[in-house]
């Protein structure tokens, strides 16, 4: 965009291409008018191209946030359903009592 806009620039000082009026009001205005619309969409792709960026962001955020959530969740349950000494239940005694009658 700034090649284009320096070569069309250097053609309306110059007096050379499409920018030609028979006033240079006319050639100005022409030369802006071409500018803003040759500018455009390229600012649309700009906001485009950085929504995106912005959304990927997002999404891995919420995505790591999630993975760590069932991490948690994966540990809790571990904890919970897996016997550990610190967690482990007595020995019965109805089993020694029938052992002995």
């Amino acid at each position: 965009m700034i090649i284009i806009s320096f070569l069309a620039i250097w053609g309306a000082v110059h007096e050379r291409g499409p920018f030609l009026g028979p006033d240079p009001l006319r050639s100005v205005l022409s030369l802006q008018l071409f500018l803003i619309f040759a500018a455009t969409p390229f600012i649309f792709l700009a906001v485009l191209a950085e929504e995106r960026e912005e959304a990927q962001e997002a999404l891995s955020g919420v995505s790591r946030k999630l993975i760590e959530a069932h991490e948690q969740e994966r540990t809790l349950i571990a904890r919970r359903c897996l016997p550990t000494p610190r967690y482990a239940f007595p020995p019965s005694r109805e089993g020694e009592q029938r052992l002995e009658k």
